[in-house]
């Protein structure tokens, strides 16, 4: 870098492009950089040099500090936006957003109604700033990403066992001529009955879910309630007000 590093400015040094188009035109914004254009580059600068060049300009640390964490606010968003899109939602989690959908719309009297990605915003804010019980949610996510690996196991193993068992009665018809159909027949009963099983154990599972979920939505339900009763107090006390004034008239 050909700037002088009088606040530290060697961070710029890691910024992708799009990181550096918003930090030039932030500088700009706060009347501390010019865009950058061709007669900048003119003069042999980069994007980088012109960024660290404009920096060092900055008298007050209290600005530069300001700048650096509006920088990190920025990065933060892009994460969180990257992070909102790549998420994959199964049966399940689409019809809890559903749910989550119609009452978030509700409450804000929306004619048009919310994305899933709204939605996630909207637990995303409310969770990093204390309005879900975080505790509760990283428990049932626990729960749920458990439940996911338990059946993708159970898929796992059936195919193995299925792959081997055929594989010994193949070896088997080979050498003594037994009746591949009879032998298939009987281990596909024994298939059926492990199915079954494990069906009923995912039924099991799935209630623990469930269970869990009714318990959130009671959350929600309580929540709008004592919001619906914190509207009512305050429409009395303006009442109240309201009489006290023309009292003292």
């Amino acid at each position: 870098m050909k700037a002088l590093d009088k606040w530290g400015v060697s961070w710029v040094d890691q910024l992708t492009e799009n990181e550096l188009d918003w930090l030039i035109t932030h500088l700009d914004k706060k009347g501390i950089s010019s865009p950058y254009d061709s007669s900048v580059q003119s003069f042999g600068l980069s994007k980088k040099e012109h960024a660290c060049n404009r920096l060092v300009t900055i008298n007050s640390e209290g600005e530069y500090r300001k700048i650096r964490q509006s920088y990190r606010q920025f990065k933060y968003r892009q994460s969180s936006s990257s992070k909102t899109r790549s998420y994959t939602l199964n049966n399940q989690a689409i019809t809890e957003l559903d749910k989550l959908r119609s009452s978030l719309s509700q409450a804000q009297s929306r004619a048009i109604p919310l994305s899933n990605s709204d939605v996630i915003e909207h637990l995303i804010h409310d969770t990093y700033n204390g309005l879900i019980d975080r505790k509760r949610i990283d428990r049932l996510a626990q729960k749920q990403l458990k439940h996911d690996k338990e059946i993708e196991k159970l898929r796992y193993e059936r195919v193995n066992f299925g792959n081997a068992r055929m594989a010994e009665l193949k070896k088997g018809a080979q050498s003594n001529q037994t009746s591949i159909v009879e032998q298939l027949t009987a281990e596909n009963e024994n298939l059926h009955q492990e199915l079954e099983d494990k069906l009923t154990k995912n039924a099991l599972l799935q209630h623990k879910i469930d269970t869990q979920t009714s318990l959130y939505d009671e959350f929600l339900s309580e929540n709008e309630r004592l919001k619906s009763e914190v509207d009512q107090l305050k429409k009395r006390i303006q009442a109240l007000l309201e009489a006290k004034k023309r009292l003292d008239l």
